[in-house]
């Protein structure tokens, strides 16, 4: 098995880093990452970004929003989120256990004296609140797991970005909220301690764990993944489940939205015995400055529905 503790906080990196070793041949033994990233919002897979951040953070580009290959809900990162993540290869799925590495996660704490426990969707809670959260994915008989750990993140901020409640019709997995807090409340370490404390418990725990050194080829490689995956819009916004919008207006009519592909599909009023169509908005990419200049332009009377939709 190998370790790595990665240096990088780049997430668009980090994130190609994590497919990259989990999809990669070269390296065919099991691997744990430890990383940490800068400023970011991660969605799951099959999320909305529309439903879980607040589209201010989105328009402004405040900081980066990714999409993960792993299911699971949104979370926000930062330099106090350490995040760790369990790889294993080639496993038939009846060998696959992803409770396994919660209690990993879970022993691991409970020798720095932190009553840990574990709720039925893997989470992991300290004194009633959520410090850790999970995804997981399977591929080419490997597995993904990756757990957060709330070490010493701005808390505010994670309320600030997170839980937009838009109210949409679609398939897409919505985030569940839980009260969180950080571990160095209890602990009172600094990160790096703990981050040391992490990979010696690997080294001490895992018999014949080896570190695993990236060469100039991974690297490049790992580069262009993010570079032509997490980058792109089309994998982001994109890979956005369809979705239908629809809101009251004017106490007599609503709003239709059909978006696919984060494209307007459909976008039209409906009365009790009148539709307007605003066709021009169609195939416009869901965002709202677009979405806005389009109206501005075409439907300047409707200005105001823009505050109601986003």
């Amino acid at each position: 098995m190998y370790y790595l503790l990665n240096k990088s906080t780049n997430p668009y990196f980090n994130l190609a880093l994590e497919e990259y070793l989990f999809l990669n041949d070269k390296y065919n033994d099991d691997i744990i990452i430890i990383w940490r990233n800068e400023e970011s919002i991660f969605i799951g897979k099959n999320q909305n970004p529309y439903q879980e951040v607040y589209h201010d953070v989105i328009e402004k580009g405040e900081i980066p929003i990714l999409r993960r290959i792993s299911g699971g809900g949104t979370v926000y990162h930062d330099l106090g989120n350490i995040n760790m993540s369990f790889i294993q290869k080639d496993r038939q799925l009846h060998e696959i256990d992803f409770l396994e590495h919660t209690k990993f996660m879970q022993k691991m704490l409970s020798t720095l004296g932190l009553d840990v426990s574990i709720t039925e969707r893997k989470d992991l809670f300290l004194n009633g609140k959520k410090i850790s959260g999970s995804a997981q994915s399977i591929k080419r008989k490997n597995s993904l797991y990756h757990g957060t750990l709330l070490y010493d993140s701005d808390l505010n901020k994670l309320t600030k970005y997170l839980n937009s409640n838009k109210a949409t019709e679609s398939n897409a997995t919505k985030s569940v909220s839980s009260k969180v807090t950080n571990i160095k409340f209890l602990l009172e370490k600094d990160i790096n301690y703990f981050l040391d404390y992490c990979v010696e418990y690997l080294k001490y725990n895992i018999k014949n764990i080896k570190e695993l050194e990236l060469d100039e080829e991974d690297i490049k490689s790992v580069y262009n993944i993010g570079e032509d995956k997490y980058k792109k819009i089309e994998w982001t916004y994109g890979k956005t489940p369809k979705f239908q919008v629809v809101l009251p207006f004017d106490n007599e009519s609503k709003i239709n939205i059909h978006v696919n592909r984060w494209k307007v599909s459909k976008f039209f009023i409906s009365y009790d015995d009148n539709v307007i169509n605003m066709d021009k908005l169609l195939d416009l990419n869901f965002f709202k400055e677009e979405i806005k200049e389009s109206i501005l332009e075409n439907y300047p009377h409707y200005i105001d529905l823009i505050n109601l939709i986003f």
